[in-house]
């Protein structure tokens, strides 16, 4: 009697059907985990950015803005130092939305702002939880970040 190795189609199949309800229960949870992770990656980035342009401001003595690219928050920022290109980002946030009454930040030499306090918003569709960002500048230049709900 000659002994057969390996598995039957029945199996083959068992394993292909648990397999696809597995991935089913985990696909929409790694779509979650991804825009979660997309609000918190602009969040962060647009605070480090913030704080750089301070730190350049006070660290040089003089005038240091962040501008959106083309008026708008979304396109990304920029930091100039008089006419000089201190640094660029391009978050891509066009899954998100960055929103802001300020149409620029601007610190003077003593890393305090120059115009009225600034805050910007942060919020991504499909994110679950306390991931919508409030990021405040007040008029001394400190960072105050809230967080809500989606």
């Amino acid at each position: 009697m000659h002994r057969q190795r390996g598995f039957t189609i029945i199996e083959m199949m068992v394993t292909i059907f648990v397999i696809g309800i597995l991935a089913a229960i985990a696909l929409p949870a790694l779509q979650t985990l991804t825009a979660n992770r997309h609000a918190d990656r602009l969040s962060q980035e647009l605070q480090i950015d913030i704080m750089y342009a301070r730190n350049q401001a006070m660290t040089f003595q003089q005038t240091v803005t962040i501008t959106p690219i083309n008026n708008d928050w979304v396109n990304g920022w920029q930091i100039n130092q008089g006419t000089d290109l201190l640094r660029e980002n391009n978050p891509n946030a066009k899954d998100g939305e960055i929103t802001s009454q300020a149409g620029s930040i601007e610190f003077n030499g003593r890393g305090l702002l120059s115009s009225v306090a600034a805050q910007i918003e942060i919020s991504v569709a499909n994110c679950t939880g306390n991931r919508k960002r409030t990021i405040s500048v007040n008029l001394l230049g400190q960072l105050v970040t809230q967080a809500a709900s989606c």
